[in-house]
């Protein structure tokens, strides 16, 4: 029989990493890498700082990244059109920004039980908040947002109830802003 000439197939693998960071500091977050020819999720993972995808097959790419223990518009990122060839390895970054709003309420010195309800100025999307109770475990109630304007609304439980105060904070990366709120 006469032989088949050789089949020049590429089957290496490659790689991608992708690190991840808040205001410069290791930060936890979710990686999904989404192929483009199949459309389908082929990866997702829970990282601290960097985590490497390896044995992934030559294609297009596109990673999602997704930090965790932070609310606000920017805590997405999606990198796309990622093309990995046999045998190459990717490094990818992203620094998120976040800084932290904290909301006391108090009435005669002490500690209030309260609604905190945090809106994005711009996009009237509802991010962080909860209730303070009379505790100091969640009196302030703090929250780690991502840059931008909330408004913040403070509604009275108990014998409050009925009280609300509304006022606006400017949030900056790294920043950290203490309100208290007192009946």
């Amino acid at each position: 029989l006469p032989s088949s000439p050789p089949i020049n197939q590429e089957f290496r693998s490659g790689s991608i990493t992708v690190t991840t960071t808040n205001n410069g500091e290791a930060w936890y977050a979710t990686v999904h890498l989404l192929s483009k020819s199949t459309s389908k999720q082929v990866y997702t993972c829970r990282t601290l700082r960097q985590s490497t995808i390896s044995a992934l097959r030559p294609d297009t790419y596109d990673i999602r990244i997704q930090a965790l223990g932070m609310e606000g518009l920017t805590r997405a990122h999606l990198i796309e059109d990622v093309v990995l060839e046999a045998g190459a390895a990717l490094d990818f970054s992203h620094n998120f920004t976040s800084g932290t709003i904290a909301v006391g309420v108090t009435h005669r010195g002490d500690l209030a039980d309260a609604i905190v309800k945090i809106y994005e100025v711009t996009s009237q999307k509802s991010f962080g908040g909860g209730r303070t109770h009379q505790r100091s475990s969640s009196n302030p109630r703090l929250s780690v947002l991502s840059p931008g304007t909330y408004e913040v609304q403070v509604q009275g439980l108990g014998a409050h109830k009925g009280k609300v105060k509304i006022f606006t904070l400017a949030l900056a990366a790294g920043a950290s802003i203490t309100r208290t709120v007192e009946w």
